[in-house]
């Protein structure tokens, strides 16, 4: 494990180096900074360090990493969650303007920092550089095999949870349930059968009821011509009988 950690004066390159790693960093916290850039970060930074013109060197810089064996295996969060917490014993408070990224281009995952070191209230809360030093890599350790041991017994209750569940009780149980589901299934496809066969039903029906009605229409109408076509006749008929 490799860890650095100095207090000194900064520029706004030290925010630069932070958030480039070769185009690759990737920043994944930062605290009471509402700039986007380096130079807007800095010049933040500089004002609250302002509040409290004794501490000269007003910045903490550095980085945090794990044994490539093991910083590859932690999600960003998992690694964020160490820095934080070895930050915080060495004096970082919710109320320093922070900022943290991940750099992947050397072969160890590693976490770069930059902290001011005054509070927004104008006070000093990090300890000095030695002190600083001697802490982050006792606290990373020390924080590092707490997770491992809960991450450990975490995948071993998993595992014993799973073979209590997949019991044969369990399997009976499962298949019960698939029986209503499976027969649910068949109900909504003979109800679709039965709406596809009432609909087409209904149009042979509605096709036949037009028919019929069109043909006795037309039946009615060739009666009706017939009687009118009768009646000029049956006229004639009585006329030449009264001569």
């Amino acid at each position: 494990m490799n860890n650095s950690a100095t207090t000194r004066t900064i520029t706004k390159i030290a925010l630069q180096y932070n958030g480039n790693d070769k185009g690759t960093a990737e920043m994944i916290a930062s605290n009471y900074l509402l700039s986007d850039t380096a130079e807007g970060q800095f010049l933040e930074m500089k004002i609250v360090a302002n509040r409290n013109p004794k501490v000269e060197k007003w910045a903490l810089t550095g980085y945090i990493s794990q044994p490539n064996e093991i910083g590859r295996k932690l999600t960003d969060e998992e690694f964020l969650e160490i820095a934080t917490k070895a930050l915080e014993k060495i004096g970082v408070t919710e109320n320093n303007q922070s900022r943290l990224d991940i750099h992947n281009s050397t072969k160890q995952k590693h976490i770069h920092f930059v902290v001011n070191r005054i509070d927004i209230s104008g006070k000093c809360t990090i300890k000095a550089q030695d002190e600083v030093i001697k802490e982050i890599p006792k606290e990373v350790s020390v924080f590092y095999e707490k997770e491992q041991l809960a991450r450990n017994q975490h995948f071993t209750n998993i595992v014993t949870i799973i073979e209590a569940v997949i019991s044969q009780k369990t399997s009976d149980y499962l298949e019960s349930l698939q029986k209503p589901a499976k027969r649910m299934e068949k109900f909504i496809w003979s109800g679709i059968g039965v709406a596809i066969f009432t609909v087409l039903v209904l149009i042979i029906s509605i096709n036949f009821a037009s028919n019929w009605y069109k043909e006795s229409i037309k039946a009615k109408s060739e009666l009706r011509q017939d009687i009118l076509n009768e009646i000029p006749a049956e006229g004639k008929k009585t006329i030449t009988k009264i001569r």
